[in-house]
């Protein structure tokens, strides 16, 4: 029996992101595919990570909210209570922690390195200096597209030898195009919103311009609007949701934005299927995985021009640039108003999604670690 040990510490359960799922997704789809393996998950309180059968569950009280703790905890009081527990090897996200235990470390963004993306400061100095301890001692690096893979590249060229291109998944049980029976009138119970909505998935962090999607959104015509308000999923950071709506009111659209902050797990799926479009205006991105989820729902997609988007959507999604809000706004509306650019969009999203699984990812992280790591 092999253990594995995961910290999830650079997790807030305040600001949700992608990874919150797809560790939960990681360790119970490796309990499927490799039963041998047992896992010790070190989460924060309220995190939401679910323990169950060989998998332990080790929630810390340290408030999430409390970074340095966080950090501390991490590097220090994990590794020990992980070689403690018996595990042969630890996972963690973006470092490499005190070397008691060989390490698989995921890197995912160097967002760090360029301070308009809002990661200044203290933040960003542990950044650089974390990353560049990970990509010099883990024994495994994974990344998660070839446009991060070459940007690691070009920053520490020595990383190829242990770096782990691995795609990420989509949980095709979930996000699905069939609606269950009666979901738009639970949604509408629920939320308060009606099938058409333009829909936005992500916490509110400066690089994920939402003034540039408020901006553009604010350019469509009003009859427009009237019939597909603008809905955000997220949470706030550092002052950016009171940014928005003052944008929103100097604009005039603050009538035709629903902000719903977070909301429960289930909801997440049917919210991709009752809209008409889903946009993601990020000047960066780790992988968009919201994108591969809505494309899986049958939901178009308008997005941001970046390498990683174009690698991603692969001619699937609509591309421009959000810099042009009169550009975007054009896209914007001929995606929601031509049925036949629509289809397109839908089959050829539908059939992007499928070549993206969580099966795969399991498989192709699991071999390395326990070929490359143990």
């Amino acid at each position: 029996m092999t253990r594995l040990a995961l910290s999830t510490l650079c997790e807030s359960p305040g600001r949700r992101t992608g990874l919150t799922t797809l560790f939960q997704e990681l360790v119970w789809k490796a309990r499927q595919q490799f039963p041998s393996i047992e896992w010790d998950v070190f989460a924060p309180h309220g995190g939401g990570f679910v323990g169950g059968e060989g998998v332990a569950m080790h929630e810390l009280s340290v408030a999430s909210s409390h970074q340095v703790a966080r950090v501390a905890m991490d590097h220090l009081w994990v590794p020990l209570a992980a070689k403690q527990r018996g595990c042969s090897a630890l996972i963690t996200v973006g470092f490499t922690p005190l070397g008691v235990l060989p390490n698989a470390v995921h890197i995912l963004t160097m967002h760090h390195l360029d301070a308009q993306n809002g990661v200044t400061g203290l933040r960003a100095a542990y950044r650089r200096r974390a990353t560049d301890n990970a990509l010099r001692k883990a024994r495994l690096v994974i990344t998660n597209s070839q446009t991060a893979a070459d940007e690691l590249r070009r920053y520490y060229p020595a990383v190829e030898k242990r770096l782990l291109v691995s795609y990420e998944g989509v949980q095709h049980e979930t996000f699905h195009r069939e609606a269950a029976p009666g979901e738009a009138e639970s949604l509408h119970a629920a939320l308060g919103l009606l099938p058409g909505y333009i829909l936005w998935v992500s916490n509110f962090y400066p690089y994920k311009q939402l003034d540039l999607m408020i901006k553009a959104y604010a350019r469509l015509d009003a009859d427009v609007r009237q019939r597909h308000p603008l809905v955000l999923v997220g949470g706030d950071w550092a002052g950016t949701k009171a940014a928005a709506l003052e944008l929103a009111e100097k604009l005039g659209v603050t009538g035709q934005i629903k902000m719903l902050g977070w909301v429960d797990d289930r909801w997440i799926a049917p919210l991709y299927r009752q809209a008409a479009l889903h946009c993601l205006a990020s000047r960066a991105e780790t992988f968009g995985r919201s994108v591969l989820e809505a494309m899986a729902s049958g939901t178009p997609c308008v997005v941001n021009d970046l390498p990683i988007m174009r690698e991603v959507t692969a001619g699937a999604a609509v591309v421009v640039d959000f810099q042009d809000s009169l550009t975007t706004a054009s896209a914007i509306e001929r995606t929601l108003t031509d049925p036949t650019a629509r289809q397109v969009l839908i089959e050829r999203g539908l059939l992007r999604a499928q070549e993206f699984s969580m099966h795969r990812l399991v498989r192709e992280r699991m071999e390395a670690i326990l070929t490359r790591v143990i």
